[in-house]
């Protein structure tokens, strides 16, 4: 979602049969997607990340100068000359006076329970599962993974084979622990349609950063 939408567009925004959107009174969704909204009655502007900052959103307030910038990336705001560029945070709602452009609330989109009532890891394992599930479904490209010998990539794989999903992986050796490597593209035989274990020498990496 991108681009500047009318008040009275935004009231009927919906997204997968889901309500994103309702102002006045308003909330932002934990989709992901970031929101910047001008309301010249009530003298305000509104900031917001999702709940993970997925799509990154950079803002410059130039008091002295009376401008302001929003831009996916920072670069847009150098471009502009724009000083103090910041990097809005996750899980973050700021609410702005638009004359003065001075912080007049900050809201959680989404408050976490931290309690902890669960001794198993299954819910856990089962929405892990899902979440990767949801990324790979009806996608329009091959999926590949940066196999590592770390617990991220490893964990995926898992998921991909639990949900018979085919992929490809590809890993550049540096400093990976080569013996785990070879263990995952054992395991990851049945749904792994190919592997590339790339392994560079130091002159052939350094003379590609160069």
């Amino acid at each position: 979602m991108s681009g500047m939408i009318s008040v009275k567009l935004l009231e009927k925004l919906v997204f997968h049969d889901t309500i994103l959107v309702l102002y006045p009174p308003w909330t932002v969704p934990t989709y992901l997607l970031k929101l910047v909204l001008f309301d010249f009655k009530k003298e305000i502007f509104i900031l917001s990340t999702d709940v993970f900052a997925t799509k990154p959103l950079w803002y410059a307030l130039n008091e002295d100068t009376q401008k302001m910038g929003i831009s996916t990336y920072k670069s847009g705001l150098i471009r502009a000359e724009l000083k103090d560029c910041k990097k809005l945070l996750p899980n973050t709602t700021l609410i702005y006076d638009l004359n003065y452009m001075v912080l007049m609330e900050e809201k959680r989109v989404f408050t976490f329970n931290f309690r902890q009532e669960k001794v198993f890891y299954d819910d856990w394992c089962k929405a892990f599962i899902n979440s990767i599930k949801k990324r790979v479904d009806n996608n329009n490209y091959p999926v590949f993974v940066c196999l590592s010998s770390g617990y991220d990539s490893g964990a995926i794989c898992c998921a991909l084979n639990s949900i018979g999903k085919q992929y490809y992986t590809y890993t550049i050796i540096a400093k990976e622990n080569t013996k785990t490597i070879k263990a995952r593209v054992k395991r990851n035989n049945s749904f792994c349609k190919e592997y590339k274990i790339i392994d560079f020498t130091k002159a052939e990496f350094k003379q590609l950063n160069n």
